[in-house]
């Protein structure tokens, strides 16, 4: 399967998702944009949601194939939080990055299974300091198709 096709995928149910852009219209006015690679000369803007796709790697063996799609999540919020607690100050995106970031991997996962492929275990980083007040999730999600079978030379 080319990694493209499975791109593709990803960003037509990441942004077809009602759900996803009702979430985003409500906490941020305005629906998320998709893209599939970032042209670093000219960034996107960041002043709504966005999902960023790009191919990380592919993997072609006796045992099958596979490959890692790179899934950015980054939401702009520098709202506070209130507590009830005295001298506790939360950032309000951090909670809301994780509940976006849940949403696109719920949806990526729906996708995957519905194309005869499969994901494993999907690591995140997170990046809340960095680029304030735009919060990122970087999730690596592997995914794995047309496994081999190994026959035994014995």
């Amino acid at each position: 399967m080319n990694i493209t096709t499975i791109i593709h995928a990803f960003r037509d149910a990441v942004h077809d998702d009602a759900t996803l852009s009702a979430w985003c219209v409500t906490n941020y006015g305005s629906a998320h944009n998709v893209h599939v690679g970032v042209d670093v000369r000219n960034p996107p803007s960041i002043d709504r949601p966005l999902v960023h796709l790009f191919p990380v790697s592919r993997t072609d063996g006796q045992s099958g194939e596979a490959c890692v799609i790179g899934v950015s999540c980054g939401i702009p919020d520098d709202d506070l939080l209130t507590t009830s607690r005295a001298r506790v100050i939360e950032l309000e995106g951090i909670g809301k990055l994780d509940e976006f970031r849940v949403s696109v991997k719920a949806i990526i996962e729906a996708v995957s299974t519905g194309t005869g492929t499969w994901t494993g275990d999907i690591e995140t980083k997170y990046e809340t300091v960095e680029f304030f007040p735009y919060f990122m999730a970087a999730m690596d999600v592997p995914v794995f198709y047309r496994a081999r079978r190994i026959r035994n030379k014995f």
